[in-house]
């Protein structure tokens, strides 16, 4: 027997209870970001002059690079067993959908140019309260995913596809991962339909 399954995604997108476990991460870590980014908020707020502008910026791309930094404490993107392993942590996010990478490289190209060119324009308020609200968004988007190590997600389609409430009509799945490794385990109860030992364009597991 073959040691990959293939599963069909459909059973996850159409699950109507999903859950996870992990661990919770430190809470004064994620704390910590947004004490940066009001370091920010606060510079903007005070007819700051070019000198101020920059080091809002400086200070917007540090809560963002930490953000970054604590997702892949928690998910080691790079180690992740398929193709987009080859890309940059940021590419990875956008390729799994955590991410819109647009308006953090314009932060972050902003930010290099400000501390390695003197010959770039000049920073207009109105572009940094922008970014600014980009960082807020993008902590507040990403905080659940920060907030704990994750070991373990339940997907549980039993409540649309179970004719009774006999345990052998519970459709589900668990995934157990080690996320230092994404090494994955699967196991649960579905349709044989909804498996394959043959790639079919389906979500692989090993």
């Amino acid at each position: 027997m073959s040691d990959r399954i293939w599963l069909n995604p459909d059973f996850i997108k159409n699950c109507f209870y999903v859950q996870s476990h992990g661990v919770e991460t430190d809470y004064k870590e994620r704390l910590k970001l947004y004490e940066i980014y009001e370091h920010a908020e606060n510079i903007l707020s005070k007819n700051p002059n070019e000198h101020d502008l920059i080091c809002a910026i400086f200070q917007l791309n540090r809560a963002i690079e930490l953000r970054d930094k604590q997702l892949n404490k928690n998910y080691k993107f790079k180690k992740i067993p398929s193709l987009i392993k080859k890309y940059e942590q940021h590419l990875v996010m956008e390729e799994l959908g955590i991410i819109k990478p647009l308006l953090k490289n314009k932060l972050n190209t902003i930010r290099n140019q400000s501390a390695h060119s003197t010959k770039y324009p000049a920073l207009k308020l109105s572009e940094i309260k922008e970014l600014a609200e980009f960082t807020w968004y993008f902590l507040r988007s990403t905080d659940l995913i920060a907030s704990r190590k994750p070991d373990s997600i339940i997907y549980d389609n039993s409540i649309f596809e179970a004719e009774d409430d006999e345990p052998s009509k519970a459709l589900w799945i668990e995934l157990n991962f080690n996320l230092d490794t994404w090494e994955i385990e699967l196991r649960g109860n579905i349709y044989s339909d909804k498996i394959s030992h043959d790639y079919r364009k389906t979500i692989y597991f090993r």
